[in-house]
C-alpha cells in the first residue's frame, strides 16, 4: 500500500472521529447550555421591561393628566402675569408624582413656566434645542426620551396641551408640557429591589463583562437610554443571578473533560501512526538534504512508495548538483563581464560625445591663440635681447606664457577627441620620466608643495613602446599633480616603471588582457578615492575639488583618452586614508628609437624658396608669412583651397603650408589632392585639431609633417627646413 492510500485511510478515520466528537459536543451545548440560558434570559428581560415601564408610569400619568385642561390652555395662551401655574403646578405636585422638573411651553415653543427641585439654574429651559420641541410633538402627542445633565440622567415625558373637551387630542396643540425625573441613587435602589439584581447606569454598554458574568453565574441585561434624537446617551445595566447557569456549567465541564480525554487518545493514535509512516522517512530525507550525506536516504530508497521514489530522486539530485553549481558560477561570471563591457562602452560613448564638442571648441580657440603664442615668438625673434628692450621683451614673454597655458588647456580638450590621433614613435618611458623631472611643470609643483618628496623606481631594462611623447608627458604630469593635491600635509609620490607579463586577464578598472606590457605607476600616500567615485574619476569635468583652486577637471580625462589612443589599459587601486596607485599598461614594441639631433635656429634659414601659405584665418596668414620671410623665404598667401589651386596652376612653389579646416569651401585634404594632380608639390599640414583621418589621408597623398596650432617659431621653422631638405 503506497503512502497516498495510507494517508487517505488515515484522514478518513480522523474525519470520522472528529465528526463524532463535534456531534456530541453540539448536542450537549444545544440541550444543556444554549437553550436553558437563553430561555431564562428572555424571561428576565421581559420582567425587567415591565418593571421599567411601571417605574415610568407615574411620569406618563402626570404628563397625560395635566395636558388636557382648560386652565392650562388659558395659561399657555396668556402666561404673562398669570400666577395659575405657580399655584397648580408647585413643589408638592412634583413630590407627589416623584418628578424633579417640569417645563411648559407655548405653541411657538417659548417657555411659559418651569420648575425644578434640583436647584439647577441650567434647568430653567429643557436642555434640548428649541426646534426639537416641535420635531418631537409636531405629529405625535406624546414623547419619551432621556437627557444628560450635570445632576445626572433625566427621564423626560412630554405631551401636547389641549382643552378638557379634547381628551383624544385631535385639535392643534395649544402648547407643550414636559416633566422629568432624575435617575438618581434612590431610583437605582428601588429598581434594584424590584429586579432583585444589581442596577447600574453607565455611559457605554458593558459588553466586555458578559463572558465574566457567565462565569460567575450572572445574567446581564442592558437597555439603551435614547436622547430626543434617538441616539443613546447612556445605558441601564442590570445583573442578576441565574438559577440555570450552575447546571449548564456543570454540563459543559463534563463535556470538556470527555472531549479532552477523547482528544488525548486520538492525538496519541495520530502521533504514533504519523511518526512511523511519515515523520521518520521525512527526517531521513531532511538529514540527507542538510548534510548532503546519502547514508540516510539509502535506508528508504528501496521502499515502493513515494518516500522511496523521493529518496531515489535525491540521490540523482546530488549527482547533478555540482554540475549545476559550476554552471551558475560560469553564468554569473559571464553576466558580470557583460555588465562591465556595457559600462565601458557607455563610458566610451560619453567621452566620444564630449570629445566631438571639445574638438570644435578647441579648433576655434587654437586659431585665436595664434596671436598669443606665434606672434610673441616672432616679436621675440625680431627684437634684440638688450637691456633697453628688457621691459618690452618681459611683457611679450608674459603674453606668450599665458598663451601657452591656454594652449595646454586646449590640448587637453583635443585629447578627448577620439577621431584625433597622435604620431606614434618608439619611446623610452624612463627617458620621459627623467625629462618630466627637468620640466618647468615639475619644478613649479615641487616649489608649491615643499613637504612632498618625489621618488622614481625605474627598470633599466625597460622595453620600448609606441607612443606620443607629448601625450604621455601630459598624462604623467596630470597624475603627479593629482597625487600632490591628495597630500596637503605632505608625503611621498613614487613613480615607477617595469616590464610586466600578464598571463591571464585582470579585471580592474579596465579588463587587461594577456600580453607583454610596460607599466608606468604613480603612487601616493594621500586621502584616497571613495569607492563610489572610482567609476567616475575619468569623466570630463568631474571633480570634488573646489572650483578655481585646481585645474579644469580634465586631468584624468586626458589620462583616459591617452591610454585609449595608445591602446593601453588603466588599473586603479585606492584605499581611503592610505593612498592611491594608478597603473598604466602600454603594449611593448620591438622598434628601435630614432636618434634625432637638435638643429640650431640659425640653420632654419632659407634660400629664397617659394612657399605658399593657405589659411582661412587672416592673422595666421600674416604671422606665418612674417616668420618665414624673416627666415629668408619668399612667401605668398591665399585664404581658401580654391584660391590655392588657381595659384598653383600659374605659379609653381617649393612648399605649401596648408590649413586642414577652411570654412567655407573645400578642406586641406581635398585641396592637396587637386594640387598634386596639377603638379607634385611638398606640403606641411596645419590645423587647430589634433591629427585626424583627413590629415593621414593627405600624408598618404604625399604631404609631410603635421603641425598643430598654435605653433611656435621653432616648430614652423624646423618643419619647413626639414621638408625642403628631404
Amino acid at each position: 500500500m503506497n503512502i497516498r492510500v495510507k494517508l487517505s485511510v488515515l484522514l478518513l478515520l480522523i474525519l470520522s472521529l472528529v465528526l463524532a466528537g463535534i456531534l456530541i459536543q453540539y448536542e450537549i451545548e444545544k440541550r444543556g447550555l444554549i437553550s436553558l440560558i437563553q430561555n431564562e434570559k428572555v424571561d428576565k428581560e421581559a420582567n425587567i421591561n415591565r418593571l421599567l415601564k411601571l417605574e415610568g408610569r407615574l411620569l406618563e400619568t402626570f404628563a397625560y393628566d395635566y395636558t388636557y385642561w382648560d386652565e392650562m390652555v388659558e395659561f399657555v395662551n396668556n402666561s404673562k402675569n398669570n400666577p395659575w401655574a405657580s399655584v397648580e403646578v408647585d413643589q408638592p405636585v412634583l413630590t407627589s408624582y416623584k418628578a424633579n422638573a417640569i417645563w411648559i411651553y407655548t405653541k411657538d415653543s417659548s417657555l411659559a413656566y418651569s420648575l425644578n427641585n434640583l436647584n439647577d439654574i441650567n434647568l430653567k429651559n429643557i436642555p434640548i434645542p428649541k426646534e426639537a420641541i416641535t420635531k418631537l410633538l409636531g405629529k405625535k402627542r406624546f414623547c419619551h426620551f432621556f437627557i444628560n445633565t450635570d445632576k445626572g440622567i433625566l427621564e423626560i415625558r412630554g405631551a401636547t396641551i389641549h382643552p378638557s373637551t379634547d381628551n383624544e387630542r385631535k385639535t392643534p396643540p395649544q402648547g407643550y408640557f414636559f416633566v422629568s425625573r432624575l435617575l438618581d441613587k434612590k431610583y437605582i435602589t428601588e429598581l434594584s429591589e424590584l429586579t432583585n439584581g444589581k442596577v447600574e447606569i453607565m455611559q457605554y454598554p458593558d459588553n466586555d463583562n458578559l463572558a465574566l458574568s457567565q462565569k460567575k453565574n450572572i445574567i446581564t441585561f442592558t437597555k439603551a437610554l435614547n436622547a430626543w434624537d434617538n441616539n443613546p446617551i447612556g445605558y441601564i445595566n442590570i445583573e442578576f443571578e441565574s438559577n440555570l447557569l450552575p447546571i449548564a456549567n456543570n454540563i459543559f465541564r463534563n463535556e470538556l473533560i470527555l472531549f479532552a480525554l477523547f482528544c488525548v487518545i486520538f492525538a496519541t493514535f495520530i502521533f504514533v501512526t504519523l511518526s512511523y509512516y511519515v515523520v521518520n522517512p521525512l527526517q531521513l530525507l531532511s538529514k540527507s538534504l542538510k548534510t548532503k550525506d546519502i547514508t540516510y536516504v539509502s535506508k528508504i530508497q528501496k521502499k515502493r512508495d513515494e518516500f522511496g521514489e523521493l529518496a531515489r530522486l535525491i540521490l540523482d539530485f546530488f549527482k547533478v548538483n555540482e554540475e549545476l553549481q559550476q554552471e551558475i558560477i560560469e553564468r554569473k561570471r559571464v553576466e558580470e563581464e557583460r555588465k562591465k563591457l556595457e559600462e565601458r562602452v557607455a563610458r566610451q560613448e560619453k567621452m566620444e560625445s564630449l570629445g566631438r564638442l571639445a574638438g570644435g571648441v578647441a579648433h576655434d580657440l587654437n586659431n585665436i591663440l595664434t596671436g598669443m603664442v606665434t606672434y610673441p615668438d616672432y616679436l621675440l625673434w625680431t627684437i634684440p635681447d638688450t637691456p633697453e628692450n628688457k621691459k618690452v621683451r618681459d611683457v611679450i614673454n608674459t603674453v606668450k606664457e599665458s598663451g601657452e597655458r591656454a594652449s595646454a588647456i586646449v590640448s587637453d580638450l583635443l585629447t578627448m577627441t577620439r577621431s584625433s590621433t597622435a604620431e606614434m614613435k618608439p619611446l623610452d618611458l624612463n627617458k620621459l620620466v627623467e625629462d618630466y623631472k627637468k620640466s618647468p611643470e615639475y619644478i613649479e609643483l615641487m616649489n608649491r608643495y615643499p613637504r612632498i618628496t618625489f621618488e622614481t623606481l625605474l627598470d633599466r631594462d625597460l622595453y620600448n613602446i609606441l607612443g606620443s611623447s607629448h601625450m604621455i608627458h601630459k598624462t604623467l604630469m596630470n597624475l603627479v599633480i593629482n597625487a600632490a593635491e591628495a597630500m596637503p600635509n605632505g608625503g611621498k609620490i613614487t613613480v615607477s616603471t617595469e616590464n610586466r607579463y600578464v598571463d591571464k586577464a585582470i579585471n580592474g578598472y579596465d579588463s587587461i588582457y594577456e600580453g607583454n606590457y610596460v607599466v608606468l605607476s604613480v603612487a601616493d600616500q594621500g586621502t584616497g578615492i571613495p569607492q563610489e567615485d572610482l567609476k567616475r574619476i575619468f569623466e570630463p569635468f568631474y571633480t570634488k575639488k573646489a572650483m578655481g583652486r585646481s585645474g579644469t577637471g580634465l586631468g584624468l580625462s586626458v589620462v583616459w583618452n591617452t591610454m585609449q589612443t595608445h591602446k593601453g589599459y588603466i588599473n586603479v587601486q585606492s584605499q581611503e586614508s592610505v593612498g592611491t596607485i594608478f597603473e598604466l599598461y602600454f603594449p611593448i614594441t620591438e622598434e628601435a628609437i630614432e636618434q634625432q639631433a637638435d638643429i640650431p635656429i640659425d640653420q632654419y634659414r632659407g634660400n629664397n624658396e617659394k612657399i605658399l601659405v593657405v589659411d582661412d584665418i587672416a592673422c595666421m596668414r600674416i604671422v606665418t608669412s612674417k616668420i618665414l620671410e624673416s627666415l629668408g623665404y619668399d612667401v605668398a598667401t591665399v585664404s581658401s583651397g580654391e584660391e590655392a589651386i588657381e595659384y598653383i596652376k600659374q605659379n609653381p612653389v617649393d612648399l605649401i603650408i596648408l590649413d586642414m579646416i577652411m570654412d567655407p569651401g573645400i578642406d586641406g585634404c581635398e585641396t592637396y589632392q587637386r594640387i598634386v594632380e596639377i603638379r607634385p608639390t611638398k606640403a606641411i599640414i596645419v590645423s587647430g585639431y589634433s591629427e585626424t583621418d583627413r590629415v593621414r589621408k593627405a600624408k598618404e597623398l604625399g604631404a609631410g609633417q603635421f603641425l598643430q596650432k598654435p605653433y611656435r617659431l621653432q616648430d614652423i621653422g624646423l618643419a619647413v627646413y626639414t621638408e625642403l631638405h628631404k
